[in-house]
């Protein structure tokens, strides 16, 4: 018998998990913002896809190799008996905040610059 939790239950299992295994890119997130052990599965087949902004998340916030073939159980086993480095991923999401930020900030400098001219 399958058990699909609600959000808050789902959320509460990845932030109070000893590790997560997932293929799901929301699990990836939460596992990284929560900082929790935590290995992401590439989806195959017409899913595969969908593991693009996996891996782009994850080479973001220097976690690259955490992004494993389903198949590959020896590695997920090894990744989770790896520490993760949780301040230097957390450097990388302030880096990252902070050009979001600057990016915003222009483009809102720029629109207010057009209704100006207009």
């Amino acid at each position: 018998r399958s058990v699909y939790p609600d959000p808050r239950q789902w959320l509460f299992l990845i932030a109070n998990a000893a590790a997560v295994v997932t293929n799901s890119f929301h699990g990836t997130v939460f596992s990284i913002l929560y900082e929790r052990p935590f290995v992401s599965l590439r989806l195959r087949g017409r899913m595969a896809g969908r593991n693009n902004r996996m891996a782009s998340l994850l080479e973001r916030v220097g976690l690259a190799d955490r992004l494993i073939d389903a198949r590959d159980h020896d590695a997920a086993v090894s990744l989770l008996e790896q520490p993760i480095a949780w301040e230097a991923v957390r450097e990388r999401l302030a880096d990252w905040g902070r050009e979001a930020d600057r990016f915003w900030r222009e483009v809102f400098a720029e629109a207010g610059r057009a209704d100006l001219r207009t």
